[in-house]
C-alpha cells in the first residue's frame, strides 16, 4: 500500500476557523479636535478591520484636558495596540496625529507594519506645533487673526470659522456639517509641547 492521504479537518474545527475575527491591520488616529468617530465613514472602506482610537479626553476615554499631555495621547494608543495584542498594524494618523504617531512607534515598533501620515503636522524635532502652526496656510492664519482670543473657547473648541477653514475647505456642504458635528474640545497645552521625533528613526516603512 500506499499511504494514506492526511486527514481533512472535522467540519467543526472548518467552522471554528471560519468564525476566527481576522486580525486588525489599522489603527486610526485622529487628529485635534476630533475622536475616533471622524473615521466612521472610512472604515467601511477599508480592506482590512480596524481600530479608531479615542485618544484621552473624548468619547470611550474620559480626561482631564487641562492636564493632558503628548505622552498621555501615545500612551492611549500602546494601550489600545497592546490590549488587544494587535500585530502587523498599519498606523493611521490624521493632522495633529503627527506628534503621536513618533511615540508609538517608539513603544512598539515590533508591532507596526507602517507608519502611515494623513495630512499630519510633524514638525521638527524639539519644536512645539503651536510655533510653526501660523505658516501651514496663509487663510488659516488670517481667520485666526480676526477671531483673535475666539480661536479657542474655554471649554477647548476651536472656533467653527477655523475649523471650516482648516478642516473643510474641499468639502461640499453635507460633508462641512458632517465633520463639523464631530468636533470636541481639545486639550490644547499639547500645541506648546516640544515634539518628540525619536521613534521616527525605527526602521518602520511610511
Amino acid at each position: 500500500g500506499g499511504t494514506e492521504p492526511p486527514a481533512r479537518p472535522s467540519p467543526l474545527v472548518r467552522e471554528a476557523a471560519a468564525c476566527k475575527p481576522a486580525p486588525v491591520t489599522y489603527v486610526l488616529v485622529h487628529g485635534g479636535g476630533f475622536a475616533g468617530s471622524c473615521w466612521d465613514l472610512l472604515r467601511p472602506r477599508l480592506d482590512a478591520p480596524s481600530v479608531a482610537v479615542d485618544l484621552p479626553g473624548r468619547g470611550s476615554h474620559p480626561g482631564d484636558l487641562a492636564t493632558l499631555t503628548i505622552g498621555d495621547f501615545v500612551a492611549s494608543v500602546v494601550a489600545e495596540i497592546v490590549s488587544g495584542d494587535l500585530t502587523d498594524i498599519t498606523l493611521v494618523g490624521h493632522s495633529m496625529a503627527g506628534l503621536t504617531l513618533p511615540g508609538v512607534a517608539e513603544a512598539v515598533p515590533d508591532r507596526l507594519r507602517q507608519l502611515v501620515f494623513v495630512s499630519c503636522a510633524v514638525p521638527p524635532h524639539g519644536t512645539a506645533l503651536a510655533e510653526v502652526l501660523g505658516g501651514f496656510s496663509p487663510t488659516v492664519a488670517a481667520i485666526a487673526d480676526r477671531v483673535g482670543d475666539a480661536v479657542v473657547d474655554g471649554r477647548g473648541a476651536l472656533h467653527p470659522d477655523l475649523a471650516r477653514a482648516m478642516f473643510c475647505n474641499d468639502m461640499d456642504e453635507d460633508q462641512t456639517e458632517w465633520t463639523l458635528e464631530r468636533m470636541v474640545p481639545e486639550a490644547v497645552s499639547v500645541l506648546a509641547e516640544p515634539a518628540d521625533l525619536t521613534g521616527l528613526a525605527r526602521p518602520v516603512p511610511r
